[in-house]
């Protein structure tokens, strides 16, 4: 399966916007982080109200990243934070203004709900990355702020050897995101789309049993039975001892043991310390404990 259309690269000193469809959040270290790179930074002008979540909330927010789209004055979207919301908007997006202007989405955790969408609706290509409240707000280790870079410029970086899991070569675009919402993608009209592909995984706050109750599912709704590779990534605060990690280990080599793929683990992206940016639906390739991306 070829890559999916490549994002416009990011122009140097170009300006980008911070949009926040997942929560609201103190953005202002990140900010100065984007605009210590080179990048002025328009700040969002919509977040969520504090009374819960609307249909207004909705609509006011897609109506701000249309008019990003449209307006040809950013280089790139970046989320202010995860937390929920992201889901609500996918109703109300308009997939033709992506593919005219395939600016790349930055963001992580609840934010995989629009790289899924992304994926699906106009076979574009996304970042897996830091959000601006979070990641760039404590400040990225240098690996992966010169990864972060270097991906937007449209130059995949060089990843870290993982740890092998289990043995063996595969090649397919990379999808994935925050485990749990890869099974509440189930059902609907963003569904995680995993055959032949490359699923990377990562997760935080949730002990060993739930990680894996999510496994089952995707197992049982028959997404993990034909995939190229495994990538796994963080899971932050999923039980700190041994056992915990080993728990992890056997529930994911277990529910992936139908496409006997390759499954590669350390991968340094997620919610934890580490957050070197990923390109879902680039092309990956993982031989051994090496992975590689390519965007075309």
């Amino acid at each position: 399966m070829a890559p999916l259309t490549p994002f416009f690269p990011l122009a140097q000193g170009a300006p980008v916007a911070v949009i926040a469809p997942a929560a609201e959040g103190d953005g202002n270290a990140g900010i100065v982080s984007i605009e210590g790179a080179g990048h002025p930074v328009v700040r969002p002008a919509v977040v969520r109200g504090a009374g819960g979540w609307s249909v207004a909330d909705d609509l006011s927010l897609t109506q701000e990243l249309h008019r990003y789209l449209r307006g040809g004055r950013v280089g790139a979207l970046f989320c202010l934070r995860g937390g929920y919301g992201s889901g609500r908007l996918v109703d109300h997006l308009d997939a033709a203004v992506w593919q005219q202007a395939p600016l790349p989405l930055v963001g992580m955790s609840d934010i995989t709900a629009l790289h899924l969408w992304l994926q699906r609706h106009c076979d574009l290509q996304s970042i897996y990355g830091p959000v601006v409240a979070g990641g760039l707000a404590r400040g990225l280790v240098p690996e992966d702020e010169a990864a972060l870079w270097s991906l937007l410029a449209g130059t995949p970086p060089t990843y870290p050897e993982g740890e092998v899991w289990r043995p063996g070569r595969g090649v397919g675009v990379l999808t994935g995101g925050c485990l749990t919402l890869l099974c509440t993608s189930i059902g609907t009209p963003w569904e995680v789309e995993t055959t032949g592909r490359c699923l990377f995984i990562e997760e935080v706050n949730e002990p060993p049993y739930a990680i894996d109750r999510s496994l089952t599912q995707l197992r049982q709704a028959g997404k993990l039975d034909h995939l190229a590779g495994v990538l796994v990534g963080t899971f932050h605060r999923c039980g700190e001892d041994e056992q915990a990690a080993a728990t992890i280990r056997a529930s994911i080599l277990a529910a992936t043991a139908t496409s006997d793929c390759p499954v590669v683990a350390g991968v340094p992206c997620g919610h934890g310390d580490r957050q070197m940016a990923l390109p879902l639906g680039a092309e990956c390739e993982i031989d051994g404990g090496r992975y590689w991306m390519r965007l075309r």
